[in-house]
């Protein structure tokens, strides 16, 4: 994971396709960090991104808002992994319904 994240950095086409987001979640979009997050993500050119935060951050929602752009904009799909299984069962029940474990060696 961590040689395919360091392989696809700066190689792609930003995942906004160049087009123009309105952030919709009422949370991230009364947090100016979080909206920047979000507007970071839809810019980057690399293959794989990463989050990370206390609990209670914010994480679940910027991540919400993120898949959402990136998925209407470009679409493509979007896998989240988490490091750990406690981690995977608040995503999905958070609606990331495929989310899963990452594992490293």
């Amino acid at each position: 994971m961590i040689q395919l994240a360091a392989g696809g950095q700066g190689k792609h086409e930003p995942l906004d396709g160049g087009k123009e987001w309105v952030i919709r979640h009422p949370l991230v979009a009364a947090s100016e960090e979080q909206s920047k997050a979000v507007r970071h993500v839809l810019g980057s050119k690399d293959f794989v991104i990463s989050f990370r935060g206390p609990a209670g951050a914010g994480k679940t929602e910027l991540m919400t808002e993120a898949v959402t752009a990136i998925e209407s904009l470009s679409s493509k799909r979007v896998m989240i992994l988490a490091p750990s299984s406690p981690s995977v069962e608040v995503l999905r029940a958070q609606g990331f319904t495929n989310a899963a474990v990452a594992v490293y060696e």
